[in-house]
Parts: C-alpha cells; sequence; structure tokens
C-alpha cells in the first residue's frame, strides 16, 4: 500500500472526511472514558470506554475481506488526474511511487526505486528503478513506464494542474541510463525528495501511450492497472468497487495486506450506512457525532465493535469565490466569519468531538500560529465591517445591497452530510437576520469538484487534509489563481505571500520554515479568503474480527498492512473473479 510520499493537500468534504476517517491520525496510546471525550457535550454518563489502538494478540495471519463505504464514487481512478481523498483511497492499494514515506520514522524510503542518490548541489535526485516489479496484467514494468509517467504528470494538457505546482522549479526530469532517471530543481527545494519520488508509475501500453487531453478520457481511468498489492477487479457504479489480492507482487510479506479483498461501497445516507454496519455488511464506519454519543455508546455496540478516536489532519471552511463582487473586499468577508456561532455549533451538532480554528495550517502541527485570535459570534462587529464596506439596504427590502447587487450567494455543499446541512441551516439563519440571503445546494462530490474547477461557484463548504511539511504554495500562490482545476479556488493573490511561499520552498531548516508559515497564516487570516470552520476529533468504530489497529502521524495513518483478522473469526473466503 502507498503510504502518500507526497505532500498535497487533498481536498475533502465534510461527508467524505466521514467516510475516509480510516486515514484519520492519532499517536497516543491507550484508552481513555468516553464521558472524557462527551464532557464538553454533556454526555451521559458511564460510556464505554474509547479506543486509541488495537493489539495484535498474535502473529499476523493472511484472509477474509475489509469492507469500506467511500460514501461516493471516485471522480476518476487514474493517480496522476486524482487530487480528492475519494480516488486516493482507492489508488494507494493499486499504484505506487520510486519512494514512500515510512509511517514510523517519517524518514523516506525505496519503493519502486531501489535507490537513489543525491548531488552536491543538493537539487539533484537520480533513482535506480526497482527490477522485477510487474503490473497487474502481468507485464514488467520499465524505464519507459516511469518516464512516461512523469511526461504526463507535466503535460499541460493534463488535468494535473495541482499537482504540477510542485514542479514549477523544476529543471527536468530525463532518463539517464537503462534503468535510471534524474530529478533536477533549478533551486533548492526542501520537497524536493518527496516530490521527485512521489508521482504513481502507471503502465505506458495500457493507456496506449495516450497525450494531452485524449489521456484525460482514456478508458484506462476507470479499469485501473498498476504495481500496488491489491489490484482491480469490478467498479459497479453506485454500489461497489472491489480490489483483491495481487499474486504476482514484487514486494515483501510487510509490503502487502493481510486482508484477501477490499471491498468500498457507495453509501450516501448516513442512516443506511450506519444500518449496513451494525448489520455487520461494513466493516469500519466514521460515526457521526450525534450517534457517537447515543447508538455507539449502547452496550450492545460496543461489544460487537472497537471503539476508536484520533485526531485527523484536516480542517474544514467555508471557502469564498473572491472573483464575486459580493466577496471581492475583505471587510466583507471577515463581517461574515462574525456571523457564524461556531462555539454554539461545536456544541450543539459536533458535541464537543470539533474545535474552532483560525489557520490554514492543523493546530497540532508545529508550524500552527498560536497568535490569531478567535474570530467570534458578533454580529455588531459584523454589522460595523458590512457598512464600512458599502452595503446597506438602500431599498428597504430587507436585504444588504451595494451598487444594486444585493448580498445574497450560493453556498454548495456535498450530498450526504446532516452536520454539514446544520451548520449552513445555522449559517443562513444568522445571515438573514444581518440582511444577507443565503442560498443552499446541495451536490454529489463529483459534481460539485466539477464546479469548483471551472470556478462556477459563490462559496463552497470543504475541507483539506495536511501533510506533515507544508508548502502552501498548490493552494495559496497567486500563479494557482488563474488556472483551472487549481486548487486555489477563492483566487487568492497576495504578492507578500507568494515570497514567503518562494522562501518556505527554498529553506531546507524546519525551525526557519516555521516563522515564515507563521506569517503566511496571519496575511491569510487577515484577508479571509476562507470562513475557517473547526478540526475535528474523529471517531471510527472497526468490526471486532480486526486486529493490530495503530495510528501514525501522517497521512494516510492508518497502515492497513498491520490488520489482521485471526483465523477463526474470518468472515469471507476468496471468490475468483
Amino acid at each position: 500500500m502507498k503510504t502518500h510520499p507526497i505532500v498535497l493537500a487533498l481536498c475533502l468534504s465534510f461527508a467524505l472526511a466521514l467516510s475516509t476517517a480510516a486515514t484519520g491520525c492519532k499517536t497516543t496510546r491507550g484508552t481513555r472514558p468516553a464521558e472524557e471525550a462527551g464532557a464538553a457535550a454533556g454526555a451521559q454518563p458511564s460510556l464505554p470506554a474509547v479506543a486509541t489502538e488495537v493489539s495484535a494478540e498474535g502473529e499476523p495471519v493472511s484472509g477474509d475481506w475489509l469492507v469500506r463505504n467511500l460514501g461516493s464514487n471516485p471522480p476518476t481512478l487514474n493517480p496522476i488526474l486524482s487530487n480528492d481523498t475519494s480516488s486516493g483511497a482507492v489508488l494507494a492499494f493499486l499504484f505506487e511511487s520510486l519512494v514512500e514515506r515510512d509511517l514510523k520514522t517519517l524518514d523516506y524510503k525505496p519503493l519502486l526505486a531501489e535507490s537513489w542518490t543525491v548531488g552536491e548541489d543538493q537539487r539533484t535526485f537520480t533513482f535506480r528503478i526497482r527490477q522485477g516489479v510487474k503490473f497487474h496484467d502481468g507485464t514488467p514494468m520499465t524505464i519507459e513506464d516511469v518516464v512516461f509517467s512523469y511526461e504526463r504528470m507535466l503535460d499541460p494538457e493534463v488535468d494535473a494542474a495541482e499537482k504540477r505546482s510542485y514542479f514549477s522549479q523544476l529543471e527536468h526530469i530525463r532518463q539517464t541510463g537503462p534503468d535510471t532517471i534524474e530529478c533536477k530543481y533549478k533551486e533548492v527545494y526542501f520537497l524536493a525528495l518527496a516530490i521527485c519520488g512521489s508521482v504513481e508509475i502507471i503502465p505506458r501500453h495500457y493507456y496506449g501511450g495516450a497525450k494531452g487531453k485524449a489521456f484525460n478520457t482514456q478508458p484506462a481511468n476507470e479499469k485501473p492497472v498498476g504495481t500496488g498489492p491489491l489490484r482491480f477487479v469490478e467498479w459497479k457504479r453506485g454500489e461497489t468497487l472491489t480490489l483483491a489480492r495481487f499474486d504476482g507482487y514484487w514486494g515483501p510479506k510487510d509490503q502487502q495486506l493481510n486482508v484477501e479483498r477490499m471491498l468500498f461501497r457507495f453509501i450516501v445516507d448516513p442512516e443506511a450506512e450506519f444500518i449496513n454496519f451494525t448489520k455487520g455488511d461494513q466493516d469500519t464506519l466514521a460515526v457521526r457525532p450525534e450517534k457517537w454519543f447515543r447508538e455507539a455508546a449502547e452496550p450492545g455496540f460496543a461489544s460487537k465493535f472497537h471503539r476508536l478516536e484520533f485526531d485527523f489532519p484536516a480542517y474544514f471552511y467555508i471557502g469564498w469565490n473572491m472573483r464575486k463582487p459580493q466577496f471581492a473586499d475583505a471587510n466583507t468577508r471577515v463581517a461574515l466569519h462574525h456571523l457564524i456561532d461556531r462555539d454554539l455549533i461545536a456544541r450543539q451538532i459536533y458535541r464537543g468531538l470539533a474545535r474552532p480554528i483560525n489557520s490554514i495550517e492543523f493546530d497540532k502541527s508545529p508550524y500552527w500560529n498560536p497568535h490569531l485570535a478567535t474570530r467570534t459570534y458578533d454580529p455588531q462587529k459584523a454589522a460595523a465591517l458590512l457598512a464600512q464596506a458599502g452595503w446597506t439596504d438602500s431599498d428597504g427590502d430587507g436585504i444588504l445591497d451595494r451598487d444594486g447587487q444585493r448580498l445574497e450567494f450560493t453556498l454548495l455543499i456535498v450530498q450526504g452530510n446532516p452536520e454539514g446541512e446544520q451548520l449552513a441551516t445555522n449559517f443562513q439563519d444568522t445571515l438573514k437576520r444581518a440582511g444577507i440571503r443565503l442560498n443552499i445546494a446541495m451536490l454529489d462530490w463529483a459534481n460539485l469538484l466539477k464546479k469548483l474547477d471551472k470556478r462556477d461557484f459563490d462559496a463552497a463548504m470543504l475541507g483539506w487534509a495536511l501533510s506533515v511539511d507544508p508548502d502552501p504554495y498548490q493552494l495559496w500562490h497567486s500563479s494557482q489563481a488563474g488556472i483551472e482545476g487549481s486548487s486555489n479556488y477563492p483566487g487568492f493573490r497576495n504578492p507578500r505571500v507568494d515570497e514567503l511561499i518562494e522562501m518556505n520552498r527554498r529553506e531546507l531548516d524546519r525551525d526557519r520554515r516555521i516563522p515564515i508559515l507563521q506569517e503566511i497564516q496571519k496575511i491569510i487570516y487577515d484577508e479571509a479568503p476562507y470562513l475557517f470552520l473547526f478540526s475535528r476529533r474523529s471517531t471510527l468504530a472497526v468490526s471486532n474480527r480486526f486486529r493490530n489497529i495503530r495510528f501514525y502521524t501522517p497521512r494516510p495513518c492508518i497502515d492497513y498492512r498491520e490488520w489482521f483478522v485471526p483465523r477463526q473469526l474470518q468472515k469471507y473466503t476468496p471468490v475468483s473473479p
């Protein structure tokens, strides 16, 4: 299983954050009573304990399946094109890159590269490609496949703008020998090894050597062939996606999964998903806050499932399309921040499992800026800021207006997200009292992403899954604002932030990057292109068949290669496709 050596921020919705919560992180070990976790929400006493790991209990054995729910179909199964957690949850088992990050040590280690060297200039990295690796169709992986993969990722007509942003300072990538490839940057970049080694290798022959826009629509994008420990079996859209063990996998045993199959379901309705899980038709469930302190706290539930909590390295926000006139000035955007009662929402909707945030960095990261004052619900302050921005009710219709335009907008949220719907409705009410009209539009994940890519939105409720070593270029550099499909959705441009982002990239010393990143956070906080919402503690239930569940700091944080089901508890037997 590939463990995401690349440090891209990954786009996630509220719903997907929950449905893929098995990628969450926590390094603390042991158990703690749920009363502590639910105290802020006034949870009832005598709740079962929650755990932060499940012990191994014997040597791992192979067999059985792991059944998960993705909530919605991935937009693509092409690793070059994907940039969302839904696709990533599947692709991590199918494709591999040249290097991967060790979840325990955080060091990078060889994967499809047998080894690498770093030039004295600290800008040149030469990878020697591993021999004896086969794709799932039995074809040997060659240097031509590696070159093809990098060429497609760098192809300006390929829909991979967000990934190319990490190669903006690349001087060249080229084959330098029968099994070596050289990656050279124009200047020192602290993530150069991780980025150069992170491109997933795809089979050239399987894509017919497709280039440009033809690559974006290749049929192979829905029936992938990689080198990973699991192979693609079938994808019944809207129903299931099945992966199975790849018997020709090159890697050692600790690179393989113990389960024979991984089956993903696409259940959007949270109630239906909960019922499916409790019936035993699904092995993991990101339990929503309300159910965590009710149904999931019942003795019968706790006796059948592991109850786990951890901090997910992510945050959620409402992003403004700053290209729209109603969001063009910072006073308006800050005023909107003061019109949402995050403390109340954290208590009532998230039952104390969410905490308001103020920054683009994870609040448990050493790079987080602790000096940003939390913006509280303050309608009077918001009114003053709106007046300062020129918004008045000039025609007496109860809606603020400016230059003939009413302060009205549509907020996109993803379907199957009860907490997001409640949050949006609460926001709608408080905005109405302030003379602002909010319309709510619920879309499925794929269509919401399309609107973002085309900048066809006013505001959207989303999240970012974060990396251990931040490089804000993908999301916040001005150069990304004008590129359709890039991750700078709000269209944020700031020369000082650009300068700081470039300084951060050139700085190899981690401690020296901290003040740089904290200044970036301060400027973005002041400019408010996002209305920062929450980071939240994730609550995961897992069938108690499984053993050896641990959590790690970097994404994907859970290593499914460690999970196993004792022979006597195994439920499924393999079935040939």
